[in-house]
């Protein structure tokens, strides 16, 4: 009765962690790793807020950038973005829209660095998951909320550090 016990018990355990081992989220695996100097980041956060007002555009003010590195292929950057917008009012910021989603860089390498040539992005809506499944790698995490908050931080620090250049002048 003991040994059955153990054997029902050794099964219903073994069951739980093949289970457990399938239902976790895989890591990150490229198997074209670029890597993205720090010079390349200046780069994308550049352009994220020069040439992506498709994602989002200011109504009132300014919008600043930041992303997460998600995934590099030879020929692209998966990252997720923040775009936010602050407005100035007197001497302080108030935060306007803004828009948090995944982004993927076409992008061409040269032994100068980078040069972005497109992007594209889900778009909103029914079709958004649709997207996402043919535009990224199905190893690609996504940042949770702690991470995207993170992110938020980013866009007011340089929002701050800009209007904070802005009054010195």
């Amino acid at each position: 009765m003991k040994i059955r016990t153990f054997w029902v018990l050794a099964s219903i355990l073994s069951i739980i962690i093949v289970f457990t081992g399938c239902s976790s989220t895989p890591k990150i695996t490229a198997t074209n790793t670029l890597k993205i100097t720090q010079n390349d980041k200046k780069i994308i956060l550049n352009y994220l807020d020069t040439k992506t007002n498709d994602i989002a555009y200011p109504s009132k003010g300014k919008m600043y950038s930041a992303f997460e590195l998600l995934e590099t292929d030879k020929d692209k950057i998966y990252i997720w973005v923040v775009k936010e917008e602050y407005i100035k009012v007197g001497a302080t910021l108030e935060r306007g829209q803004g828009v948090s989603l995944p982004v993927v860089l076409k992008i061409k390498k040269s032994s100068k660095g980078i040069s972005i040539i497109s992007h594209n992005f889900p778009k909103d809506g029914v079709n958004f998951n649709k997207d996402v499944k043919k535009l990224f790698p199905a190893n690609i995490r996504f940042p949770n909320n702690e991470e995207m908050v993170k992110l938020i931080e980013v866009t007011k620090t340089r929002a701050e550090e800009d209007l904070k250049n802005t009054l010195i002048k």
